[in-house]
């Protein structure tokens, strides 16, 4: 898959502010341009897309929100809301995320993270085999997310046959090649097995 970057119209650069749905096609044509009309011209705008929520495009409208826990939670975090999609850590707002971040921060600390060293040039390496004779790849798709989900999968002990099921879910959701219902009910899979895990 290529990144997107077809022109959008005037038509759909204003649809874009006014209704902006990260799911939609237009946003698909050119995240690129879309985020940077936000940035632009409604730097936290509002959109009554799938049920309707905040979208804060600029680093400092993001790195506000995320320090303010009295006006902004993180207990309601998928679009659309989904009242069975809970996922902790990132569920929680202070204290309860406090007990999270002490358990999850040895697993990510340096020292953790160069043990783990070998086993990620081993996967990094497997990916790129696995399309080097193609002469082309998708960074994304055919390397970061092998990757990356693979390793979770590994720090959260979960099943090594689960890493695919979990990347489909993520991706479809990310990419919009799923709808957002089904992507909230993946969403509540992952949760399930990620606490059986855990447990």
């Amino acid at each position: 898959m290529r990144f997107f970057d077809e022109p959008l119209t005037e038509r759909e650069k204003s649809e874009l502010i006014e209704h902006f749905d990260h799911n939609g096609q237009t946003f698909r044509k050119n995240p690129f341009e879309a985020y940077r009309l936000l940035r632009e011209r409604c730097p936290v705008a509002h959109t009554d897309a799938q049920g309707g929520f905040w979208i804060p495009t600029t680093f400092k409208a993001v790195s506000e929100i995320s320090r303010d826990d009295v006006n902004f939670s993180s207990t309601t975090n998928t679009i659309p809301q989904h009242p069975e999609t809970f996922l902790p850590p990132i569920s929680f707002d202070p204290p309860e995320s406090t007990e999270y971040r002490r358990m999850l921060t040895p697993l990510l600390a340096p020292a953790a993270i160069k043990v783990m060293e070998p086993r990620i040039k081993g996967l990094a390496k497997e990916a790129v085999d696995a399309f080097i004779d193609r002469g082309e790849a998708d960074l994304v798709q055919d390397f970061a997310r092998h990757v990356t989900y693979r390793n979770i999968v590994t720090i959260t002990g979960l099943p090594a046959e689960k890493t695919y099921d979990i990347m489909n879910i993520v991706a479809g959701g990310v990419l919009g090649t799923i709808t957002p219902e089904a992507y909230a009910e993946g969403l509540v899979y992952v949760h399930g097995e990620v606490a059986a895990a855990i447990e």
